[in-house]
């Protein structure tokens, strides 16, 4: 599934019908779409070839989606990973795994909770400059207390981020159409 695009073995399209909820059908599209981003047909693809699929381009975390991609930060990623990654987004995912993803998009330094560093990079991602330094610092920080359950005002865990984020409709705000 890494050296060359030209097919997809039965026991491959197995294998990530296995690990991600997607069919075999959506396998063989993803497939499809992964191959006319790999031009060199190398087996895979750059992290900006990613910013290529509409679903994902008009997103204003697309930078922290992508990253998340490439999970071993080679710039570029297979078909697996491109697979695996794009799972928690299909409209068949669980509700606990479109929460993960996202709590990962979140968890900017990747530290396992959400603190005002990352929630003010990812207000940045969003807003650019349009919001002062002095009120980012403020809304992160009001983030924080609103969210957190353990009341020290430091950090959201996954935990407390799960307790916010079931009224936010995640369900749809984290699914794409294949």
């Amino acid at each position: 599934m890494g050296a060359s695009t030209s097919d997809l073995r039965p026991d491959e399209i197995e294998e990530l019908c296995s690990l991600t909820p997607f069919s075999n059908k959506e396998i063989v599209r993803l497939f499809n779409r992964f191959k006319r981003l790999d031009r060199d047909n190398q087996g895979v693809i750059s992290t900006d070839s990613l910013l290529e699929i509409p679903e994902l381009a008009m997103n204003p975390l697309v930078t922290r989606i992508v990253n998340l991609f490439d999970s071993n930060q080679e710039e570029h990623i297979n078909f697996k990973q491109f697979v695996t990654t794009l799972a928690p987004l299909s409209q068949y995912a669980s509700l606990e795994d479109k929460m993960e993803l996202a709590f990962r998009v979140y968890d900017v330094d990747g530290d396992g909770v959400i603190d005002q560093r990352d929630i003010k990079e990812i207000l940045l991602m969003m807003v650019g400059n349009e919001i002062s330094e002095k009120n980012l610092d403020l809304i992160a920080k009001a983030t924080l207390v609103e969210a957190d359950t353990k009341h020290d005002g430091l950090s959201i865990d996954l935990d407390d981020f799960e307790k916010v984020m079931r009224s936010a409709n995640l369900e749809q705000k984290f699914t794409i159409t294949l």
